[in-house]
């Protein structure tokens, strides 16, 4: 599509070309926008209503001097013709491929990005002359460090005083802090972040380059930019933290670095950098909170990026309806082995029709799952982030299913697995107001009612710290431990004589586990604690109920809970994922137990 350099309107012309022999042209990666708000543009010619959002993009985009070689999703693929749009779609990875650059249109400057921006692109690409930002935190905090407390060994000179300068600028003492961060968070709110479409767009970039208004920035100086961002305030936090714990420091008040929405970003550019492609599941849970219009393109949108669409016969089809196409592919990745898509479940559903067993993937309140996988650059994508990793049902090989099992829509879900038992009890979910103590409260009070818990009060007590964060810590570069021993030990010790209520931050920061309290949030959100038969503790889905039942399924790294349909059929609903304490490393499984056969719907 050539972008014409008159005045207003935007003047466009579309040429045909192949993909064999493409002319030389960029690839436009941008929102869509309010589809209500429109704006006139002339095509051949002819007026065209588009977004506002693209409109404002072409303006920005074409130049004085000459035309403009662009490609447009939204202008160059038909989007009333499904066939067309079917077949496109299936090649929008080589069209971005194939681009000489793809521009990433952030949108018009308001609300100061230019302030943000020039800050990416000095320091994100000063960090990356520098090797700093990309690297992950481990070099900048060791810079900190030494700032914090020099020592004897040899520094490098350049990079200790980019550290230097990097804490004048983002320490709150300074008179532009605030419209600093302020900035940053506005710019990374906006809705390019959190569309679907963008990360294959920017995964497919042979080159790429960001534009927002005027200003432009390169993806290496983003990309820098964003870690600095992020570990930066890891290592602010840890800080504070210690000064809270050594000297009663008050943390300063307003906007402050952690409120800044690095992580999707951070992951879509991480992404492209993956040296290894990654399954179409891991995607879809890294990627999980993303929006797009359609619902459908939840799982269309990330097919031309993974590596395994093709083996598992997936394709993008238009003429399905949404709940055809979400049942198709956990269907079809269960078929496969990937049991992980179970942990997408939500109950109950937005979109009406979907069996229990199937994500509505068009909701983005999603729990965090309880075994996260990595997106990392060097290791292998998808591998778990957890060390040792959950591995309930002790089963090496993929799940085989059922005979009964077919691609129908609205065919039930086989499977085999073993019951754990039922829930006798529950806590109150998870609630922000309530807080930290209150959570260790609950899962202390079900402990209390644990008639067969092995051991004496003291190992009940301690495994309430554990359950409370799902036996997990923050993560610590590529990998994510378990809570290690001792800092159980740690906890159990400083509140064994304290009503767990009072627990709070300020109160873990002092005995050094202010990072146990950020998991916990993490973990008990959309959460609530139960107890199964009287024997095991442990956390569930907020819409856990008594009555119903935990299974481990074979073949899956997690249990579940599951609910009867009724008192009549025999089929199960799934509701979710669960944490049991003394369930997570396949116990259940060395006793011999009974195999049933499930019915999910």
């Amino acid at each position: 599509m050539a972008v014409h350099s008159e005045l207003p309107p935007v003047r466009c012309a579309i040429t045909h070309a192949t993909l064999e022999q493409p002319p030389e042209y960029n690839a436009l990666s941008y929102t869509w926008g309010d589809a209500s708000i429109t704006t006139p543009i002339l095509v051949d010619g002819v007026e065209c209503q588009v977004t506002a959002s693209l409109e404002a993009g072409l303006r920005h985009l074409r130049t004085k001097d000459e035309v403009v070689i662009l490609w447009v999703d939204a202008l160059c693929i038909n989007q009333t013709d499904i066939p067309e749009k079917n077949v496109q779609l299936g090649q929008m990875r080589e069209i971005y491929v194939l681009a000489k650059s793809v521009i990433a249109w952030l949108g018009p400057s308001y609300e100061s990005s230019e302030l943000a921006l020039k800050w990416i692109q000095e320091y994100g690409g000063r960090s990356h002359e520098l090797n700093i930002g990309g690297v992950g935190g481990p070099r900048l905090i060791s810079l900190l460090d030494a700032l914090d407390a020099p020592g004897d060994e040899p520094v490098d000179e350049k990079a200790m005083l980019f550290a230097v300068d990097l804490r004048e600028q983002l320490s709150p003492a300074n008179s532009w802090h605030a419209d600093l961060i302020t900035a940053l968070l506005k710019l990374f709110k906006r809705a390019y972040w959190s569309r679907i479409w963008i990360i294959q767009e920017l995964a497919s970039a042979s080159n790429l380059i960001f534009v927002c208004g005027n200003e432009i920035v390169s993806d290496n100086a983003l990309y820098d930019a964003l870690r600095l961002l992020r570990n930066f305030a890891q290592y602010q936090n840890l800080k504070w933290n210690r000064m809270v714990q050594e000297t009663h420091f008050v943390r300063p008040s307003g906007v402050s670095l952690m409120s800044i929405s690095t992580g999707g970003p951070i992951n879509m550019l991480k992404f492209r950098r993956a040296v290894h492609p990654a399954p179409l599941i891991h995607i879809m849970r890294t990627f999980r909170f993303f929006s797009s219009t359609d619902p459908r393109d939840k799982v269309f949108a990330l097919l031309g990026i993974s590596r395994d669409a093709e083996a598992l016969g997936f394709r993008a089809d238009y003429n399905k309806t949404c709940e055809q196409v979400y049942t198709d592919a956990a269907r079809r990745l269960i078929q496969a082995g990937y049991m992980d898509i179970l942990a997408l479940v939500q109950f109950p559903k937005k979109i009406e029709g979907l069996q229990s067993w199937v994500p509505d993937l068009s909701r983005t309140g999603y729990r965090a799952p309880l075994q996260q996988r990595s997106l990392e650059r060097k290791g292998p994508a998808g591998a778990t982030r957890l060390e040792p990793k959950f591995f309930a049902s002790a089963m090496k090989e993929k799940i085989v299913l059922r005979r009964e099992n077919t691609m129908d829509p609205n065919m039930p879900l086989y499977l085999s697995g073993v019951r754990v038992g039922e829930i006798k009890h529950v806590g109150m979910h998870w609630d922000d107001e309530r807080g930290v103590g209150e959570w260790l409260h609950e899962l202390h009070q079900l402990s209390d009612l644990s008639y067969d818990m092995h051991e004496a009060a003291e190992h009940r007590a301690k495994a309430v710290w554990r359950v409370a964060v799902g036996d997990q810590e923050i993560r610590q570069g590529v990998r994510k431990p378990r809570l290690a021993d001792e800092k159980v030990h740690t906890a159990y010790e400083a509140f064994k004589e304290t009503d767990l209520r009072d627990v709070d931050e300020k109160g873990l920061a002092d005995v050094g586990l202010s990072y146990y309290c950020e998991w916990l949030q993490s973990v008990a959100k959309g959460r609530r604690a139960l107890l199964v038969d009287g024997v095991y503790l442990g956390i569930g889905p907020r819409e856990t109920e008594p009555g119903d039942f935990v299974f481990v399924l074979l073949g899956s790294d997690i249990p579940f809970v599951m609910r009867k349909e009724n008192n009549t059929s025999g089929r199960m609903q799934i509701v979710g994922e669960a944490y049991l304490h003394g369930v997570m490393d396949g116990e259940v499984m060395e006793k011999n137990p009974v195999i049933e056969h499930i019915e999910l719907c």
